[in-house]
């Protein structure tokens, strides 16, 4: 009985979390997304949009490694828009590119057609090419 009840509280949970995240109101879908998940860690679209929701919510602060980055890979590990939650990983690693480069290959081989983020990887990779010869 009791897995009915949770799964009747999620269900409606990540009605009313989508509902938040949909209206741009990322503190109440973060918080929403986060009660999800103490009672259930497998449901991928929870970690793509609470990545979201921290990143909106965070924008303007630094980090080594941006706390959305973790729920994005999660993600993708769950098979929830792989390709988008693998180019989010990597738009949010400021200041490791080999991890970023990683993000973004990953996501070009699961949708080789993204344009953008084509030029952004081939770019970064001459960054770090400068940044090697410099060394030298």
């Amino acid at each position: 009985m009791n897995v009915a009840i949770e799964t009747v509280n999620i269900d409606s949970i990540l009605i009313q979390a989508n509902k938040y995240y949909e209206l741009d109101k990322y503190k109440e879908a973060r918080l929403a997304y986060e009660s999800i998940l103490k009672v259930d860690t497998t449901i991928g679209e929870v970690y793509y949009k609470l990545g979201y929701s921290i990143g909106e919510l965070q924008l303007d602060t630094f980090f080594i490694e941006h706390p959305s980055v973790k729920f994005f890979v999660k993600a993708a590990e769950l098979d929830y828009r792989t390709d988008e939650a693998y180019r989010n990983a990597a738009l949010f690693i400021l200041y490791d590119d080999s991890t970023k480069l990683k993000y973004l290959n990953k996501s070009l081989e699961l949708n080789p057609e993204q344009l953008e983020i084509i030029k952004f990887r081939d770019g970064l990779k001459q960054l770090m090419l400068k940044d090697v010869q410099s060394d030298i």
